[in-house]
Order: structure tokens, then C-alpha cells, then sequence
């Protein structure tokens, strides 16, 4: 938008479509070039932690898999999508709601908030183009900020999952709520343009922390089925779709009581959103996911070593004398062609720790 109005004042309005296509066409060929579908396809350009952290997340997948064996549960080819719980889930129904509010307030400010500018102040197109960029700065910057935020305090444990994803949803739409509920009073009565695109910019600025609240949910839910939940969330572009019908009819006069209007409506459906998403929303994996976390990983690992201790009284490594598995088959059956790159890189680099750390029982 910052570039919009410069170049069709300047160049022409066809010079609009020109620039964003050549730079999509660039874009495209550096993805292709650089980006690969998964990690151990580009073990050169990890870094040491990096390596780490997938070397740690192979060990939790095997760990997995060992306990399965172990303990002689079935392992299922394909498993099937619990579509009927994850409809009836209210958490992810919470998840759907805030996308929808989202949606519709994003697509207003992005596809209206020059045209508002024109009905209520009338400046020249270059002013339009400057002006109307300015809250998605601010947006950027806060989804990053949040984003900080939110996994220090995860991290240091401040604050349950739950409370951290409802805090940050709740407290970046009811604020942007709020200013929005403003912004269509200062409209009506005392219209400003300064003041307008202030409000308007930290209202987006606050929505950005909510990234950290409704976003990143689904794999809190279901990290098996985030992709699914994730889908389920994007659906609530429909709010985008009724968005524009509402929008045309309040303002179809162009004065400044149909924007307050539009503001007004915004305000309420997006602090409806926030209420339910506060009262259903959860962090937790729930009951019909799949996932298990480390944590929950070691506790079973601990658990089944000392009653297979008890059992075979100091048997060989893996279970081998009762399942018939050694670790090379373990190792080389059981290890994604993609994985094992990164097998012989944690075999080579610390040989003593994996060996440790693969011996359950």
C-alpha cells in the first residue's frame, strides 16, 4: 500500500500489476531454489542447535514407537481422522470463531480502510496510500513482539498454556474491540484524520498479539491434526465473505454515521468472539489426539523400564531376548529415509549419549 499510490500517481496505474508480478515471479523462483520440503534434505544448512532439535525430536518419535512394541499395543497402518470429535470439540470451535472475527476485521481494514479515508476526509491518493499502510507496519511489528512474549512465558512457565493462549487472544482483539468501538464514535462526532489512523494503527498493533493466542492453538490441540484444525480455522474466512455485504449496505450513502455504523458492528462481533473464546478455548492436547509430549514420553519410559526390569531380572538391552528386536534393526527399520542423514550425523557426534538414551529397558 506504501508503494500503491507512489507508483500509480508517478508510473501509472498499470505499473501496479507490473512491479508485484515481477517481484511474485522472483519470489518464486528463490523458493524454489532455496526452500526444501524437509530438514534432512538440507543438513548443511543447520545449525548446531538446530541438529539437536531434530535429533531430539527423531528420539521422542522412536521412543514412541519402542513403547508401542513394548508394550504389544497394535500399530495401525493408517490411523482414521476422529472427524466427529474434533466437529463437537469446543476448543476448536473457539479456534473457528476467531478466525472468523479476524477475517472479517482484517479484510475491512485492508480492502476499506482507504475508501473510509475518502468518504470521511478526502485526501489525495498518495496520502490514501501512505496512510492505509501504516497499521499493517504496526501489525508486523507486534506479531513478532507477541510472539517473543508468549514463549518466554512458556518457557519459564509464568503461566499455563491455556491462560497464555487466552490472555494473548483475548487481550489483542478486546483491545483492538475497544478501539474500534471508539474509532466509530470519533467518526460521528468529532472526526479527525490524525487521530483515525493513529487509532486505527493501534488497534492492528494489538490484534498482532493475538497471533500468539488463536494461531498457534491447533497444535496445542491435536499436533497430529493441526494441519485439519488449522483448515477448519481458515474457514473462517466466510466472515471476510458476509464482510463486504454488511459494508455496503451501511455505507451505501458515503457519510460518516455509516462508518461509524460499520465500526460499530465490527467492535461487537469481535468482542462476542473474544467472550467465547475465553469461556472454550484450551491449550491442552485433548483426549482424542494421538500426541503424547516429552514429558509424558519419559513418565511412560519410566514406568514400563522398571516393571520390564522387575520382569526379565536384568535382561539384554531393547527387550531383545523377548521381542527378537536388536538395535540395528531398530536403527535401520524403523528410521525414515529422510531421518537418516541426521541418524549417522547423532551416531558419529555422540555415539555413547544415543546409546543411553535408546536403551529403554
Amino acid at each position: 500500500m506504501l508503494l500503491t499510490g507512489f507508483v500509480n500517481c508517478h508510473l501509472g496505474w498499470e505499473w501496479i500489476f507490473y512491479i508485484y508480478s515481477i517481484a511474485g515471479g522472483i519470489w518464486g523462483i528463490l523458493w524454489v531454489l532455496i526452500v526444501f520440503k524437509s530438514p534432512y534434505k538440507a543438513l548443511h544448512r543447520l545449525g548446531q542447535k538446530e541438529r539437536e532439535l531434530f535429533e531430539e525430536e527423531r528420539r521422542k518419535k522412536h521412543a514412541d514407537l519402542f513403547t508401542s512394541v513394548q508394550s504389544a499395543a497394535p500399530q495401525e497402518a493408517v490411523r482414521a481422522i476422529p472427524f466427529k470429535a474434533i466437529l463437537t470439540s469446543f476448543p476448536v470451535w473457539a479456534v473457528f470463531v476467531a478466525g472468523t472475527t479476524r477475517s472479517w476485521v482484517l479484510l475491512l481494514v485492508t480492502n476499506y480502510f482507504s475508501q473510509y479515508l475518502e468518504n470521511v476526509y478526502n485526501p489525495n491518493i498518495i496520502e490514501v496510500g501512505y496512510l492505509s499502510s501504516l497499521p499493517f507496519f504496526v501489525t508486523t511489528a507486534t506479531v513478532c513482539l507477541g510472539a517473543m512474549i508468549a514463549d518466554t512465558c512458556l518457557k519459564r512457565r509464568v503461566v499455563s498454556r491455556t491462560v497464555a493462549r487466552k490472555l494473548f487472544n483475548c487481550v489483542g482483539f478486546g483491545v483492538e474491540a475497544s478501539i474500534l468501538c471508539l474509532v466509530g464514535f470519533m467518526t460521528w462526532y468529532f472526526p479527525s484524520k490524525v487521530a483515525a489512523v493513529t487509532l486505527i494503527g493501534i488497534s492492528c498493533g494489538a490484534s498482532g498479539f493475538a497471533a500468539s493466542g488463536y494461531q498457534a492453538n491447533p497444535l496445542d490441540l491435536a499436533r497430529d491434526y493441526a494441519s485439519i484444525l488449522m483448515g477448519i480455522s481458515k474457514l473462517g474466512g466466510i466472515g471476510g465473505m458476509i464482510m463486504p455485504k454488511v459494508v455496503g449496505a451501511l455505507t451505501s450513502k458515503g457519510d460518516a454515521f455509516g462508518w461509524a455504523c460499520v465500526f460499530w458492528v465490527t467492535a461487537g462481533l469481535e468482542m462476542a468472539g473474544v467472550v467465547f473464546y475465553a469461556i472454550f478455548a484450551s491449550g491442552k492436547q485433548q483426549s482424542w489426539s494421538n500426541y503424547r509430549d516429552a514429558r509424558e514420553l519419559e513418565d511412560d519410559s519410566a514406568r514400563l523400564s522398571a516393571s520390564y526390569q522387575h520382569s526379565v531380572g536384568g535382561g539384554r538391552a531393547y527387550g531383545a531376548p523377548n521381542l527378537g528386536i536388536s538395535r540395528r534393526t531398530i536403527d535401520e527399520s524403523y528410521v525414515d529415509d529422510e531421518e537418516r542423514p541426521l541418524l549417522r550425523y547423532a551416531s558419529n557426534r555422540e555415539e555413547h549419549e544415543f546409546t543411553d538414551s535408546m536403551t529403554l529397558y
